[in-house]
């Protein structure tokens, strides 16, 4: 039971700028509703004082659920605003998943999605030449894999896929994975990877890394309690940093999440 609500979680993993909605598909009937705050400091070492270059803001909402226990369905909504300088970013997008293979704990999926800028519906001429404004459509395979042993219960899952933007920007190729692993009941310790390489020169490869601890809130029961008959959805707080090692100077991202499920 552990293993397989591990895995629920993780079937919408999101911290930050970067999603990783993992290889698995969400149960017929049920959903999973994120919401992210995050913030952005650069250079790093403004964290702890000094000079702040560039400091942003991000809220982030992610939704998915499952229409039936292969296809999940999901939207994102995100702004990002910076207090150092005019500048805006928001989104909104969606995607869909479909898992076409399933055995011993591996899943094999599919899944294609998009994301359109909104923040020049927002006024102000906020965002209105912001460089990267595009509507971007990505398609992905993706593959994850779950076990258990004596030290707790673990996973893996990746993703490969290729985004195309519009406005003449390059197209992307992105690897993005996701290691975890769930020591004691409720805690679950996560490192990710999102790496995007541009098939151009007009932009920059990106590889981040974001390590996280997640912590799911299991109800206490006493020893005279009984145990409920139903299932139980508990909330689930993440936690974590996001730092981009080939571009150092954008700084490092904090955030913190909440999951809930339905």
């Amino acid at each position: 039971m552990r293993l397989r609500f591990t895995l629920g979680l993780i079937g919408s993993c999101l911290l930050g700028n970067e999603v990783i909605a993992g290889a698995w598909t969400l149960p017929e009937n049920r959903g999973q509703f994120i919401s992210t705050a995050s913030r952005t400091v650069a250079p790093v070492k403004a964290w702890f004082g000094g000079t702040i270059d560039a400091d942003s803001n991000r809220n982030q909402l992610f939704l998915e659920y499952g229409f039936w226990d292969d296809l999940t369905v999901g939207m994102t909504v995100f702004g990002d605003v910076s207090t150092t300088s005019d500048d805006l970013e928001a989104g909104l997008g969606g995607h869909v998943r479909h898992r076409l293979w399933a055995e011993d704990g591996s899943v094999f999926s599919v899944q294609a999605g998009f994301t359109a800028p909104i923040e020049r519906w927002l006024g102000n001429g906020l965002g209105d030449n912001r460089p990267n404004s595009a509507t971007e459509v990505d398609v992905r395979v993706l593959y994850g894999r779950g076990w258990q042993s004596d030290w707790g219960n673990s996973f893996l899952s990746s993703e490969f896929g290729m985004r195309v933007r519009s406005e003449g920007l390059d197209e992307q190729l992105r690897l993005d994975a996701t290691i975890g692993h769930e020591p004691t009941r409720g805690l679950l310790l996560l490192a990710s990877m999102f790496t995007s390489v541009p098939l151009g020169a007009d932009d920059d490869v990106s590889v981040k890394f974001s390590p996280s601890l997640a912590y799911t809130l299991w109800p206490f029961l006493s020893e005279n309690e009984k145990k409920p008959w139903q299932p139980i959805s508990p909330d689930t707080v993440q936690i974590g940093v996001t730092w981009d090692a080939a571009s150092p100077s954008s700084g490092l991202e904090i955030g913190l999440s909440i999951w809930r499920s339905f």
